[in-house]
């Protein structure tokens, strides 16, 4: 089931623009979880899920938040575990064809994407996508994630500052982040 929802503040006799809603890739408590390496198809992205993304940014959301699980563009799980080593895609946090390609480009959406607890820190711990955590950042930073709830001390976004001082994102990254969350 796809739902689209917003709420508004009235701020006296300025109207806000709508809340955050939870425009995730794939969120339900079974295959949110990036342990169990669920596999969603580019077609069931294509005709079941971005008609209601679509819905959801032209109503005028501020945030949306990404999933824990990963995407394959693949029609099989061994084509892709191959093709990406241990994840079974690319962790929907770090995905930038989702959130800059789809999100921003093709839906022309100006929000800011969060990343669900611990989702920027599980690119490198459960899906294997990365070897640190300032790689885990940086992935998720350029692949569109604006901001982590993270978990834990010293990860997620927290290794932001290392992977700036790495030489993995820049600090004109880092700061397009701050400009979509703060708009």
């Amino acid at each position: 089931m796809c739902a689209v929802f917003k709420a508004t503040g009235d701020t006296g006799s300025r109207r806000r623009r709508p809340s955050t809603g939870m425009l995730t890739k794939v969120h339900h408590p079974v295959v949110n979880h990036p342990q169990l390496k669920f596999f969603l198809s580019w077609r069931d992205q294509l005709e079941i899920y971005f008609p209601a993304w679509k819905a959801v940014t032209q109503a005028g959301v501020a945030g949306a938040m990404t999933a824990y699980s990963s995407l394959c563009h693949d029609a099989t799980n061994t084509t892709c575990a191959r093709q990406y080593g241990r994840s079974l895609g690319i962790p929907m946090a770090a995905n930038g064809e989702l959130n800059n390609g789809w999100l921003r480009g093709r839906f022309g959406w100006d929000g800011h994407v969060g990343g669900d607890c611990g989702a920027v820190q599980f690119v490198q711990t459960d899906h294997g996508w990365v070897g640190s955590q300032a790689e885990a950042a940086a992935a998720s930073l350029l692949g569109g994630t604006d901001f982590d709830c993270s978990i834990s001390v010293g990860n997620g976004f927290a290794a932001l500052v290392n992977a700036t001082k790495l030489g993995l994102v820049s600090e004109r990254d880092v700061d397009r982040a701050i400009e979509r969350v703060l708009r």
